[in-house]
């Protein structure tokens, strides 16, 4: 995911197929990346976006399932987890729009049993989520 001036690579898998919490930020100007602070949860295929100079994770894979939502406050590098985020999702996508935040994305709370597609709003000011559409 991009935040306008860097591009960021957050978690996935080692070469044994573990879950990895690593973030690293590209930096285009120096042509370099550098690891900052990880996620709280190992995960993979999340949704992330940057808004108001922060950056979200959405869902992904963790190995208990659905990795849960956090927030990355680039000023003190500290991930935080999002309690009232939207439900742990994977695959999911996720974009900005007029001052909100948009995930649409599979499996939810029941993963391998249902898959659902839905799209939910977050709002980052209020820290509440809103559904916006089930797609069957």
């Amino acid at each position: 995911m991009a935040d306008g001036s860097n591009i960021f690579a957050i978690g996935e898998l080692d070469a044994h197929s573990k879950y990895l919490n690593i973030v690293e930020k590209f930096d285009p100007v120096v042509n370099s990346w550098k690891r900052i602070a990880s996620t709280q949860a190992k995960r993979r295929q999340a949704a992330g976006v940057s808004l108001q100079s922060k950056i979200f994770v959405f869902g992904g894979l963790h190995h208990s399932g659905g990795a849960p939502c956090e927030m990355y406050n680039k000023d003190t590098d500290v991930w935080t987890s999002i309690e009232n985020a939207l439900a742990p999702r994977y695959p999911a996508s996720a974009i900005c729009f007029k001052g909100q935040i948009f995930v649409f994305g599979g499996f939810g709370p029941n993963q391998n049993k249902s898959q659902e597609m839905e799209m939910k709003s977050y709002d980052v000011d209020e820290n509440d989520r809103k559904p916006c559409q089930t797609v069957p």
